[in-house]
């Protein structure tokens, strides 16, 4: 759990950079693919937020977005979509 959590981190530290790069309204400039492995089994949902930054993400301020995505084969894939 340790390492999901430092990983979710260190991705809510890089991602600003991506919003900021955005091209015009509508565009779709990119795609954030989080690949997470090593459930210890494939039931349930792997939960992904993604914070503008490292500080707001210490003072739980609201998350850019947030996904639910079910472990299969004890991974998960979550793609977002940037504009």
């Amino acid at each position: 759990m340790k390492t999901w959590g430092i990983m979710l981190l260190l991705t809510s530290i890089f991602i600003p950079a991506l919003f900021l790069n955005s091209t015009q309204a509508g565009e779709i400039s990119g795609t954030l693919n989080i690949a997470i492995e090593g459930f210890p089994d494939s039931e349930g949902y792997a939960m992904v937020a993604v914070y503008g930054s490292e500080k707001a993400y210490d003072e739980g301020s609201p998350k850019i977005v947030k996904a639910r995505v079910k472990v299969e084969d004890q991974k998960s894939l979550t793609t977002f979509l940037i504009f």
